[in-house]
């Protein structure tokens, strides 16, 4: 069976993107989900 899951993909966040799962502000550790099949 088929089985989809959600990896976490660390990055550094340089800048305010908090849209993108990053930190609102300034920088910092974002997390990004990636799409694993």
């Amino acid at each position: 069976m088929a089985h989809a899951y959600l990896t976490y993909r660390w990055e550094v966040s340089t800048g305010g993107d908090g849209a993108n799962g990053g930190t609102v502000g300034g920088g910092g550790i974002k997390v990004i989900p990636v799409a694993d099949m």
